[in-house]
């Protein structure tokens, strides 16, 4: 999905997705990173708790980083507008 959104984003935004893709890890450290925290929450918490709690924080994360780059928001792909 996020090679999709940097074929149509353009040269406007390909800064900032890669910015974003060295945060997230390229794919390879933020999932292991989820794996372990769910591990460890299941074990100490169960694991329904650790699957609602990442959900949750997995929400409210999406929601803070749509507040922090609002251009995220507001971005619409000239495809979806003229789809032909």
């Amino acid at each position: 999905m996020r090679g999709t959104i940097g074929m149509v984003a353009g040269p406007a935004l390909a800064g900032l997705l890669l910015a974003l893709w060295g945060v997230a890890g390229a794919d390879l450290t933020n999932p292991l990173i989820g794996i372990v925290r769910a591990g460890f929450m299941a074990d100490a918490w169960g694991v329904s708790a650790a699957i609602w709690i990442g959900g949750l924080v997995c929400l409210a994360d999406v929601i803070a980083t749509g507040y922090a780059l609002p251009r995220f928001w507001s971005y619409r792909s000239s495809l979806a507008q003229h789809p032909h």
